[in-house]
This record gives structure tokens, sequence and C-alpha cells, in this order.
């Protein structure tokens, strides 16, 4: 009895380590999946918001081409006027593509800020960029395409923190040949194709999303 008794009291010292171990074990496993299930939450919400703004300046400038074209279409259209009133229609489709692009991202700005977007009320999301384009008044032509008030940032940044992790991309113009960023709208050539990519703080490394 008193050597079985020796016996068990190593084997509980034994069990209880294993016990400790594969607790703490469990516990690092535990909040290594929470911190990337939050960095996983806030990437993609990032990276959502990044591409939804990509896709609105490159749907917009898309569009200033086409009024662009449009316009010089009607110019020409002045010996058969009868095409005249199909493409005056088609100018003022594309002026309200525009401006529904403009209100649809201004109401995503304020949602975002509201701090639901991502999921949580305790994430602390910077402000999206404005999209800072004005119409100037119609000519005798009509409508115009949208300017940009001054020069048009060469990036904007879309990032989101919560505690200790931090999401941020940025969304940048690429190089076009033939591209004349500081045309005026209605030239139709105002600014190449913008791209979307992840990046940090420090601007390294960065990633196509």
């Amino acid at each position: 009895m008193k050597n079985r008794g020796a016996v068990s009291i190593p084997l509980l010292l034994a069990l209880g380590i294993l016990l400790a171990a594969s607790f703490g074990t469990w516990s690092v496993l535990r909040q290594w999946r929470e911190t990337m299930e939050l960095q996983l939450r806030l990437d993609r919400c990032t990276a959502e918001a990044a591409l939804r703004l990509r896709d609105t300046i490159n749907s917009v400038l898309a569009a200033n081409r086409e009024i662009a074209a449009l316009r010089v279409s009607i110019q020409a259209a002045a010996l058969t006027p009868a095409l005249i009133p199909a493409l005056e229609t088609a100018l003022l489709l594309e002026v309200a593509r525009q401006d529904f692009l403009r209100k649809r991202w201004d109401l995503h700005r304020v949602s975002w800020f509201s701090r639901v977007s991502c999921g949580d009320f305790s994430d602390q999301p910077f402000p999206l960029p404005a999209l800072d384009w004005v119409r100037p008044p119609p000519d005798p032509v009509g409508p115009r395409g949208l300017h940009w008030v001054g020069k048009m940032p060469v990036e904007f940044l879309v990032q989101v923190r919560h505690s200790h992790r931090h999401a941020m991309a940025r969304i940048f113009e690429s190089a076009a040949e033939g591209v004349t960023p500081d045309a005026p709208a209605d030239e139709g050539a105002n600014h190449g194709k913008w791209s979307a990519e992840w990046t940090t703080a420090t601007k390294q490394v960065p990633t196509a999303l």
C-alpha cells in the first residue's frame, strides 16, 4: 500500500502538469483564433470599402469620358438634328448615373463612420475619403462632366482599427498611357484606371486586393 501510494503521487503530479500544460495550450490557441477572426473581420470590411471606393471612382471617370464623347456627338449632329434628342437623353442618363454614384458613396461614408459597418461598436474606423467633385454649370450643349475641386489626390486610404489590430488599404491611380491627370473633366481624359491594394501604416509590402 505504501509503495502504491508512493507511485500514485508522482503520477498525480505528472497528470496535474499535463492538465495545466493542456489548459495553457488551449488558452493560447483560443486567443490566437480570436485574434485571427478579428483580423479577418477587419480585413474583409476594409477590402469591401476599398473596392467600393475604387469602383465608384472608376465609374464616375468612365461616365465623364462618356459625357465628353456625347457632347462632341451633339455638336457634330448639328447637320442631322434628328439625332440630337437621343444623344441628349443619353447625356442626361450619364449625368444621373454620376449623381447616383456620388450619393451612394456619401451614404456609405455615413454608415461606415457609424461604427456598424464592420460589425462591432468597438471598432475605430477612420473617416472614408470625400469625393470632391463638382459639376460646372451647363453650357449651350448641355450638362458637363464632373470636375475635381483643386488637384485630385494620387491615392486614398481606407482603414479601421480595433484594439491592437489594424487594417489598411490604399486606392491609387494606375499609370495609363496617354492620360493627362490635370485635364478638365469635359475633355474626357481625366485620369487613368484606379486600383486597390493592401498596405500598412509605413506603406511597405503592398499586396493587390
